[in-house]
C-alpha cells in the first residue's frame, strides 16, 4: 500500500476520486485510509497538530451521541430496544475508548467509565430514570467538551482528508442520534395509544339512544309482525259503522273492533276510553241515521 506524497492530500487531482475514507483508530494513533476509485488504497499522514484536531473533534462528536443514547433509552415509556439499537450503541463505545488510548487524548480528565455495558433490556438501564443518571452522563459531557474546545486546535482545511473525514464519522455520529431520536418518539406515541386504549377501556360509554342527542333509526327485526295498516278515519268510521250494522247495538267496543279487524284485515285497537266509546259511538250514529230514513 502506497503512501500519499501529498501530507492531507490538498488540492490534487486525486482528491475527487475518492470512493471512501477509513478512519483507523488504534493505542499508538489515528491513521487516515482513503481508497480511490481505482481500487488503490493510501494512508493519509497528517501534521501531529491537524491529527489531534482530528481525533479530539470525533471523540467529540461520539461522547455527544453516547449521551443522547442513554438520555433516549432511559426517558423512554416503553423501554424495548433491540440488538441493532445495541449494536450503534457499543460501536459510540468503542470509538470513544479506542479515541481515549490515543496519544491525542493524553490528558482527558476523570477518565471513561460507560454507565451500562449495554442497553438491552436486562442491562438494568430498562429500570433507571433518566434523573438518576444524567449526573454522571452530563458530566463526562462537560468533561468532554471542555477537553476538546478549550484547548486551541488547529483548524481543518475544507479542502484536506482531515476534514472530509471529520465531515463522514460526524455524520455517522449524528445518525446514530436520529435513531434514537425516532426511538423515543415512537415509544412515547406507543404508550400514548395504550394509555387511551385503557381509560377507555376503563369508563364503558353511558350514552343510550335516548339520551345521547343523535337520532338513532329505530331497526326492526326482519321476523317481527308488519304495523298495522295505517287508513284514513273516513274509511274507518265506514268500516265500524258496517260491522255495527250487522252485530248489533248489543256489541261491545272490543267486539266490534275484533270483528272489524276480521273483516277488513286491519290492526285497528282501541287502546283508551275515549278510543273505546268512539268506536260504538261511531256504530250508534249509523244505526239512528238508518232510523230516520
Amino acid at each position: 500500500m502506497g503512501k500519499s506524497k501529498s501530507t492531507e492530500g490538498r488540492n490534487t487531482d486525486r482528491n475527487t476520486k475518492i470512493k471512501t475514507l477509513k478512519v483507523v483508530l488504534s493505542n499508538s494513533a489515528l491513521r487516515i485510509i482513503a481508497k480511490f476509485r481505482d481500487g488503490k488504497e493510501e494512508v493519509v499522514h497528517l501534521s501531529p497538530a491537524k491529527q489531534k484536531t482530528l481525533c479530539r473533534s470525533i471523540f467529540l462528536e461520539h461522547a455527544k451521541a453516547y449521551h443522547r443514547i442513554l438520555e433516549c433509552v432511559s426517558s423512554a415509556p416503553m423501554r424495548w430496544t433491540d440488538p441493532h439499537l445495541n449494536k450503534l450503541y457499543l460501536w459510540v463505545l468503542e470509538v470513544i475508548k479506542t479515541s481515549l488510548s490515543t496519544p491525542d487524548l493524553e490528558g482527558f480528565p476523570g477518565g471513561f467509565e460507560p454507565y451500562v455495558d449495554d442497553i438491552l433490556p436486562n442491562s438494568g438501564l430498562a429500570y433507571i430514570d433518566w434523573e438518576d443518571i444524567a449526573g454522571d452522563v452530563e458530566g463526562f459531557l462537560g468533561r468532554a467538551q471542555a477537553f476538546v474546545e478549550c484547548e486551541r486546535l488547529v483548524p481543518l482545511d475544507r479542502e484536506s482528508f482531515a476534514y472530509k473525514t471529520f465531515e463522514a464519522k460526524k455524520r455517522e455520529a449524528e445518525s446514530v442520534i436520529k435513531v434514537f431520536n425516532r426511538y423515543l418518539t415512537v415509544s412515547e406515541r406507543i404508550a400514548e395509544d395504550r394509555y387511551r386504549q385503557m381509560i377507555k377501556e376503563q369508563q364503558p360509554s353511558t350514552q343510550t339512544p335516548e339520551n345521547s342527542g343523535t337520532n338513532v333509526p329505530a331497526v326492526e327485526s326482519a321476523s317481527k309482525e308488519p304495523g298495522p295498516k295505517k287508513r284514513s278515519k273516513g274509511m274507518l268510521e265506514k268500516h265500524v259503522e258496517e260491522v255495527y250494522e250487522y252485530m248489533g247495538p248489543k256489541a261491545t267496543a272490543p267486539e266490534l273492533a275484533e270483528k272489524v279487524n276480521e273483516k277488513h284485515g286491519s290492526k285497528y285497537t282501541p287502546t283508551s276510553a275515549s278510543a273505546v266509546s268512539k268506536t260504538k259511538a261511531w256504530g250508534q250514529r249509523h244505526c239512528r241515521s238508518r232510523r230516520k230514513k
